[in-house]
């Protein structure tokens, strides 16, 4: 996230370009709080999100039967 010292784990939405040509994501991340967690959604520039490395593995598509 912008002026974060170190990476900062969040999910992405959705991408936008603007009229300048920039492109946009729109995040969402939560914040550490006294009693809670906060879901925070917010746009960012591209330039401050980077991919995950590794890259995650794919979510398996084979059905799986409950074992109950």
């Amino acid at each position: 996230m912008p002026h974060q010292v170190e990476p900062f784990p969040a999910v992405l939405l959705d991408w936008r370009q603007a009229d300048d040509g920039t492109w946009w994501g729109r995040v969402a991340y939560t914040v550490p709080g006294y009693f809670e967690q906060n879901l925070v959604h917010a746009w960012v520039e591209g330039r401050y999100l980077e991919a995950l490395r590794p890259a995650p593995k794919p979510p398996a598509l084979e059905r799986r039967r409950n074992p109950h």
